[in-house]
């Protein structure tokens, strides 16, 4: 249900951690942590940030730590620190990277785990300003991953790294491992990178004023509808896109663009409309269908209460006309004796 209902999915890993909660043994305290981390990422699907991290902090760590299970304790300590610097609390971010690193020392088959949370550190020391030490980290990444060239994480140290150039005003360099991610990104099918990074080659070109060559790039992914099937993503390419003509002086595409964002924003917010009118209907008719629900309770509580009225109060007249007949037998018995007397 993990993908197709969150409601039915949480009450499965709960119900789960309930028969494994009197196991007390390193098995039974792993599988209690991956239970809880699945409930916690479904609670960050739902947008409760808070409570995903109020999870992995007091369930998903402890029982990591007591499974003894490094990598797993080291990837919550990552997720914790994520979910810093995606408050901007970078600092607070660092000493979580810093804390899954000094876990997985001495680990083996942990260099994906060790080259992703490098990464993070590394995109942290990036928003820091702290470029010399942002370098380092992506060199760690870089080492860890140097046995692996299959790995997903290479796209990441592309992105990075040209992150990093870019920074240092290299546009040279920071193209160069643009393209090598883009390159890479697409040989594994990864898309999401592959999205990612050509948007911003994208933004690195435009910002170099190369309208020609950024315009081109952009168009790339503007007409796959891969990636701008998604009505969002084709809100900021159009957006992008009426942008640079206009920085380009060519005012009549501009328009154009623009006419096109609008449009579909416009049919977005009628879609949201809808979309609320229809959640307003549902909800008007649960509304409805609880209060027939209830009503008919009411109706069969009542009906309980004259059948048992109906059944003791025929009882009642049972039981006064049985006394009676026997009393009357009784006088009638007294009267026939008296008679024989």
């Amino acid at each position: 249900y993990y993908d197709k209902d969150i409601e039915k999915s949480q009450a499965y890993y709960m119900k789960a951690d309930g028969i494994l909660k009197n196991i007390h043994n390193k098995e039974s305290y792993e599988y209690r942590a991956k239970s809880w981390h699945n409930f916690a990422t479904l609670e960050q699907v739902k947008g409760n940030q808070k409570k995903f991290l109020d999870i992995t902090l007091q369930k998903c760590i402890p029982f990591a730590e007591k499974s003894g299970n490094k990598g797993l304790l080291a990837g919550y300590n990552t997720d914790v620190g994520m979910v810093f610097h995606n408050l901007k609390e970078y600092d607070k971010a660092e000493i979580y990277f810093k804390k899954a690193l000094k876990i997985l020392e001495g680990t083996r088959n942990q260099n994906e785990s060790i080259a992703w949370t490098q990464l993070n550190l590394a995109s942290t020391y990036h928003e820091n300003k702290q470029y010399y030490k942002e370098f380092s980290a992506i060199s760690e990444a870089e080492n860890a991953l140097k046995n692996l060239p299959q790995s997903q994480y290479n796209s990441l140290v592309y992105l990075q790294k040209s992150k990093y150039y870019s920074a240092q005003n290299n546009s040279i360099l920071a193209l160069k491992n643009k393209k090598k991610g883009i390159d890479f990104s697409r040989k594994m099918n990864l898309d999401y990178d592959y999205l990612t990074l050509t948007f911003e080659k994208f933004r690195l070109l435009k910002e170099e004023k190369n309208y020609n060559e950024a315009r081109n790039v952009l168009l790339s992914i503007l007409e796959d509808k891969k990636f701008s099937g998604n009505k969002k993503n084709r809100l900021v390419f159009l957006s992008e896109m009426a942008d640079l003509e206009q920085q380009a002086q060519n005012y009549k595409k501009a328009y154009y663009y623009s006419l096109d964002y609008q449009n579909l924003s416009d049919s977005l917010n009628k879609e949201n409309e809808k979309i609320q009118i229809l959640n307003l209907e549902s909800k008007y008719k649960s509304k409805e269908q609880e209060k027939s629900i209830e009503y008919l309770k009411t109706k069969n509580r009542q009906q309980y209460i004259i059948f048992g009225v109906s059944g003791a109060l025929f009882f009642c007249i049972a039981a006064f006309w049985g006394y009676a007949f026997y009393q009357r037998k009784k006088e009638n018995e007294h009267k026939l004796k008296h008679l024989e007397q």
